[in-house]
């Protein structure tokens, strides 16, 4: 009976949306079309047009990798080694660059395996653990040093001490950018992004590899990377930049005093040519991340076709956090048939300032709850700090549908479904988020105006309630719209 009851009311909840509400599916890329009223379009250029002649002749060639015993990094995992690759030509020679690669024991011509390409960001390096941690889960892994260094040699510690700049290398990162009115091989970003696409013909190459099963996830300027990677390399299966995305000059974090130079924004952001990006992407990203504010990644997905994204709350901005947040492996298992996926939202529609939520939950997950994170302030800084923090309200959560009001006087607001995934006594927190939506697209797009239409409410109801008492489905109901706080619709029907 009860499962009757849910499916009844699961039905009326879509049979009233239908009537009365606006919807944006996110498969139909609708609710991306909403989030672009505020944000530009963009295109590729002069400059995007010869980095994309130059990138082309970067995967045509597999560099040869040479083993480093003397930096082994773990005495007691042979899986794991220290190597150097060619790089492109700097002053007139190739650049000599350093990782970390890894194969599990089973990886075999026979039975190749899925692979990852991982990439740092700023005050890191090539990470030995990084690679380990995606062995252990079944994947062949690079870890690539983008900042021309290597460590000292003995076994790793991971201590940033004991790292240092390899002449032999090409240029390290600037810190002001200034070597953006370069040439593009004179630049330490072109060599950054390069060094993934290499990371990827070496693994393409080895027979090991399942080469179409090859995702790439870069933290903070690692994400810069492969949000630029992913536009210059399409055999990538995936992507998954951590923090940084796209429209980095809608910023309001720290990395815009970086970007407001605009000759590298105007080359190196990925919004130049997300468009053209047909891999699924994850974006993932802290909903108060100090460098790179939330709305950029909101901007990124609308504008990649296959994109999604998450907003952790409170998430950390470093290496640790933004390299094993659990959605991340789930998101790669999902697309090399590894294992379950996400939770993922499926269906967006407002009726005033209530949303309603349809979604999908894997066979793991469990304890689902909807919330609401909102502001009534803009996205603002004070030095690290997000001036004021997210709200959250929950909302209504029956079956797969959740039901949400957006509390009044929100300026900015997303929905995250959350839940537990994993064994009984060893479950993550996962959970799928919209983008961001400020009250100002909603009203623009007549959302918080939309009136019910009375008399179509009341024949579309009498309608369905009298087909599914005839059928059998319920005996007897009684029904109650309100909205905006007045009752629109009250009555009963059947038998109690």
């Amino acid at each position: 009976m009860f499962t009757k009851i849910t499916a009844f009311f699961m039905s009326m909840i879509m049979m009233l949306l239908s009537i009365f509400g606006i919807s944006f599916k996110h498969d139909e890329g609708k609710t991306m079309e909403l989030y672009r009223t505020n944000y530009a379009a963009k295109s590729g250029n002069e400059k995007t047009d010869e980095l994309k002649a130059l990138y082309k002749k970067v995967a045509e060639r597999t560099p040869e990798i040479k083993v480093c015993d003397a930096k082994k990094p773990f005495a007691d995992d042979d899986r794991i080694k220290a190597v150097y690759f060619d790089g492109e030509d700097y002053n007139g020679k190739p650049s000599q660059i350093f990782a970390y690669i890894g194969f599990p024991e089973n990886a075999d011509s026979s039975a190749p395996v899925p692979a990852m390409v991982l990439v740092h960001g700023g005050a890191g390096h090539a990470y030995a653990e990084w690679v380990q941690y995606w062995v252990n889960n079944g994947y062949a892994a690079i870890s690539v040093d983008g900042f021309a260094q290597h460590p000292e040699d003995g076994y790793y510690t991971g201590k940033n001490e004991q790292w240092t700049v390899n002449p032999e290398s090409h240029p390290t990162i600037n810190e002001t950018l200034s070597d953006s009115d370069k040439p593009f091989t004179e630049q330490w970003f072109y060599h950054y992004v390069a060094d993934v696409i290499l990371s990827n013909n070496i693994m393409r190459a080895d027979n090991r590899v399942n080469k179409d099963k090859i995702g790439v996830t870069g933290i903070s300027w690692g994400s810069m990377a492969v949000s630029t990677a992913m536009c210059y390399d399409s055999r990538f299966a995936f992507a998954i930049p951590v923090y940084g995305s796209g429209y980095l000059g809608e910023c309001t974090g720290a990395i815009s005093s970086l970007i407001g130079n605009s000759s590298f924004a105007d080359v190196w952001d990925a919004s130049n040519l997300l468009s053209e990006v047909k891999m699924p992407v994850l974006y993932i990203n802290s909903d108060c991340d100090p460098f790179f504010s939330a709305n950029c990644n909101t901007a990124s997905a609308a504008y990649t076709e296959n994109g999604t994204l998450i907003y952790a709350q409170k998430f950390l901005h470093g290496q640790n956090d933004g390299a094993y947040e659990p959605e991340i492996l789930r998101f790669a298992n999902e697309q090399t048939g590894m294992g379950e996926g996400n939770i993922k939202i499926t269906e967006v529609s407002f009726n005033g300032k209530r949303a309603v939520v349809s979604f999908d939950v894997p066979e793991d997950v469990c304890n689902i709850r909807a919330y609401v994170y909102y502001r009534d302030s803009e996205l603002d800084y004070d030095g690290l700090e997000l001036k004021k923090d997210w709200s959250r309200k929950k909302g209504i959560d029956l079956g797969n549908v959740a039901n949400i009001k957006v509390p009044d006087g929100a300026k900015y607001f997303y929905i995250s479904i959350q839940g537990k995934a994993g064994k009984i006594f060893d479950k993550d927190t996962v959970q799928a988020t919209t983008g961001i939506y400020s009250a100002e697209m909603l009203q623009k797009d007549g959302v918080y105006a939309k009136v019910i239409d009375r008399e179509k409410l009341e024949k579309n109801i009498e309608k369905t309630l009298k087909k599914d008492i005839e059928s059998g489905k319920v005996g007897g109901a009684q029904l109650l719209v309100n909205q905006f706080g007045e009752r629109v619709y009250d009555g009963v029907f059947g038998m109690k």
